[in-house]
Formats: structure tokens, sequence, C-alpha cells
């Protein structure tokens, strides 16, 4: 008796068996976005989950400051590789940031955000991030 292979369930996007696609750049809340190429981020120099669900991530920019994003509703992470710091005060070399998409969004409303570094792959799924204001 032969069996049908079931598609596998892809781990981003529950139920949706589709292939994902990546798209070059963040969307964020307040029709605000982030891409590399037009920002002038240099590295990243903050990672930080805090209890329950929020992930906070920490950009040094050209311009010698500094941009907070704070991510709530962490539902999902994933981080590939060893998280090395390239250069003291600059944090990881940050390569390209995307976002994951499917044919379909997700049922949870939450979006899939992936941050490429030198040695490492960062990704998440959270509801849209946001500028912050946080010192650290």
């Amino acid at each position: 008796m032969w069996r049908r292979k079931r598609a596998q369930e892809n781990r981003w996007f529950p139920g949706n068996p589709d292939r994902a696609r990546f798209v070059s750049g963040w969307n964020l809340e307040d029709e605000q976005s982030l891409n590399l190429e037009d920002s002038g981020v240099r590295g990243l120099f903050l990672l930080r989950v805090s209890a329950p669900d929020t992930l906070t991530l920490g950009f040094s920019l050209d311009s010698g400051g500094g941009r907070f994003l704070e991510f709530q509703g962490l539902a999902d992470i994933q981080i590939d590789g060893p998280l090395i710091p390239e250069e003291e005060g600059t944090g990881w070399d940050v390569l390209d940031n995307m976002m994951i998409e499917c044919s379909s969004p997700r049922t949870d409303g939450r979006v899939v955000y992936a941050v490429m570094l030198a040695n490492a792959s960062l990704v998440f799924a959270s509801f849209a991030g946001a500028d912050t204001d946080i010192e650290s």
C-alpha cells in the first residue's frame, strides 16, 4: 500500500505548508520601517529577551547614535551560529535584515523577522516592532 507523503508544515507559519520567501527590510508599527541599506546601521549591540515575551534589539548607527526596537508577543526565536562580537563597541556585524512571508499570514497576527549576522542568524516571530527610548 502506497502512502502519499504529507507536505511538511512550515515552522514559522503553522498550518501552512507553502514555501516561505524572504523580503528585504522590516515593516514596523505606525508605518515605520527599518532597511539596512537606508538606515546607516553599523551593528547589533543589544539583544535582550525579557519575560514573558519581549525581545529588544539595539542597533548602532553610523551617526554614532543607536536605534532600539522592541518586539512584544515573542512566540518563537531561533539563533543559528555563535554570537561572537566582531568589533568591540559595535557588537555583531549586521549583513541584512528581512521579513519572512508566506502565501497566507500567520493566524496569530505575528510577523516573522530575520537578522543575518556575520557568524549567525536570528529569526523570530512577534507582533510588529516599535521604536523605544530605552537606555541599556
